[in-house]
């Protein structure tokens, strides 16, 4: 038998965690392109840094539709 407990993290929305992802892929390539003096990927790394952080800022769609009675 085992009690299954949620995950803290199952609200978390699709396009928060995908703009997290491409935040982590552009840093990463911004900091590659400075340690290898590469400025094409220094320059990627910074747009898709970019691309994540306004990914990140898109609110979450609503679970469910608001109804409201009178």
């Amino acid at each position: 038998m085992s009690s299954e407990t949620p995950h803290p993290n199952t609200n978390a929305s699709p396009s928060l965690i995908a703009g997290h992802a491409k935040f982590a892929k552009g840093y990463a390539e911004e900091t590659l392109g400075n340690v290898t003096g590469s400025k094409e990927w220094q320059e990627s790394g910074k747009k898709d840094a970019s691309a994540g952080i306004e990914e990140m800022k898109v609110p979450p769609p609503l679970s469910s539709p608001i109804s409201l009675q009178f």
